[in-house]
């Protein structure tokens, strides 16, 4: 059952359904919505994954597999966010280059069994892998967020989307790439971490949008401009 998990798993899958719920509801308190859907997209893609991850487990029923789809899906997503956010056009553009190269690199990897299917078995090369390029496609857009925004970066919802997403893939590069052990006591420790990480990263997307909606509630603004 549900409540029979450790209690931070538990926060962490009612966490990640906070985004969701504070960015549809800023959607519809806010006229001015285009440029929120991208990354309220991937808030509700985080939420129904989870969902599924939920219905697996509570199933008795091995998940990782799911990360396999899950992992191509998050990269294409964060990465046209991601190119959104730019100042630069060719910036921009190189980021939503990097989609397709990125799932022709993925799916060879899988073809040639490079990194092996398994449904109980998370991917542990390309995720960590994944989740170096997101950390640093997140840094460099940290970068010039800071430089315009400087001394108003609390108000700026962009910047606490982008910490939330630096803290949670930095932080989680090794804890997934150890995913691969047998020893069930290592595999408690890196869940909990996981799941800690997990929980801070919806939080400061929870606190984006609140920003979001106390300085950027004017109708004629842009909600996610940089």
């Amino acid at each position: 059952m549900f409540f029979d998990k450790p209690i931070i798993i538990i926060i962490s899958n009612i966490s990640t359904m906070l985004p969701f719920i504070f960015g549809t509801a800023f959607l519809w308190h806010v006229k001015q919505r285009k440029s929120f859907f991208p990354i309220w997209g991937f808030f509700t893609f985080d939420a129904a994954m989870e969902v599924v991850f939920l219905i697996y487990s509570l199933q008795g029923k091995p998940n990782a597999w799911i990360i396999h789809f899950y992992t191509p899906l998050e990269y294409s997503i964060l990465a046209y966010i991601l190119s959104t956010w730019q100042e630069k056009k060719q910036i921009s553009n190189f980021i939503k280059i990097s989609i397709p190269v990125y799932l022709i690199s993925y799916t060879l990897l899988k073809i040639y069994e490079i990194e092996i299917f398994d449904a109980e078995t998370i991917n542990y090369i390309s995720r960590p892998l994944t989740m170096i390029i997101i950390s640093i496609l997140s840094l460099y857009t940290i970068h010039q967020v800071w430089s315009k925004y400087e001394g108003e970066l609390f108000k700026n919802s962009i910047f606490w989307f982008l910490v939330s997403i630096l803290i949670y893939y930095t932080g989680s590069i090794i804890v997934e790439a150890f995913f691969y052990l047998k020893n069930r006591d290592v595999l408690w420790h890196l869940l909990y971490s996981r799941n800690t990480l997990n929980i801070l990263r919806n939080i400061l997307f929870t606190a984006g949008i609140i920003v979001a909606y106390i300085y950027k509630s004017n109708p004629e603004e842009e909600i996610a401009a940089v």
